[in-house]
């Protein structure tokens, strides 16, 4: 895998709805704002393959205290 990218579906308050990308495959994830933690639906493929989960999970929350 060589990159992803994401997309944001719906915003409010307390969830982020997320379309999520990379070379391998695409799914979408939702960030709990309020319980802090992030579903992700599928993606598994690129978690397996070269891509850690907790660096996509930290990338995600820094972009949302980025981009709120």
């Amino acid at each position: 895998m060589k990159f992803f990218s994401y997309e944001v579906l719906y915003d409010d308050k307390h969830i982020r709805k997320l379309k999520i990308s990379s070379d391998l495959e695409e799914s979408t994830a939702e960030i709990d704002k309020d319980n802090h933690k992030i579903v992700f639906q599928g993606f598994t493929k690129s978690f397996t393959n070269w891509l850690p989960k907790d660096f996509v999970e930290k990338f995600l929350w820094a972009s949302l205290k980025k981009f709120p």
